[in-house]
């Protein structure tokens, strides 16, 4: 329970003014969980607070930064070591959570486009393939984003259109 305390003075010109103070921030505590980052950026970090005046606002620093905000947990994360702060708002007072584990080893995929070109106008033998695929998380899939009139821009999972 917050314990508040009413602190009263009195100003120059006979005016009361009434401030409110929370509970310190010496019994400010936090642990966090990192959950696996499976595909690029998709990491996450789960806050427990406990004491407090119970109104906060987290931020994660690491390979990915993140300004404050009201949710106590922080996704879009790259694996990664990361330090968390905790910001108490009522008390204007911080806890920090150093070295939290985002674990992961995913890598950007990396392939090579090889392509046959047609032999003659409106033949339909010409080729993409998808070769010396690298990283990334199977299944893959793969398309070409502008089709063209004759149907070309399919998906498939083979990598050859």
């Amino acid at each position: 329970m917050k314990k508040l305390y009413l602190l009263l003075t009195f100003s120059f010109l006979m005016c009361f003014q009434v401030r409110l103070m929370a509970q310190p921030c010496g019994s400010l505590r936090a642990t966090c969980i990192g959950y696996e980052s499976r595909c690029a950026s998709t990491g996450s970090i789960k806050i427990f607070t406990q004491g407090g005046s119970g109104s906060f606002k987290y931020k994660v620093n690491g390979p990915v930064n993140t300004n404050y905000t009201s949710t106590d947990s922080i996704t879009g994360l790259s694996a990664g070591m990361y330090t968390v702060t905790i910001s108490d708002i009522s008390n204007n007072c911080t806890f920090t959570v150093n070295n939290v584990l985002v674990a992961g080893s995913y890598q950007d995929p990396r392939f090579i486009l090889n392509k046959v070109n047609v032999s003659c106008d409106n033949a339909f033998n010409g080729s993409i393939a998808v070769a010396g695929q690298q990283f990334g998380l199977a299944p893959f899939t793969f398309s070409i984003v502008a089709p063209s009139a004759y149907g070309v821009g399919t998906s498939n999972s083979t990598g050859t259109f």
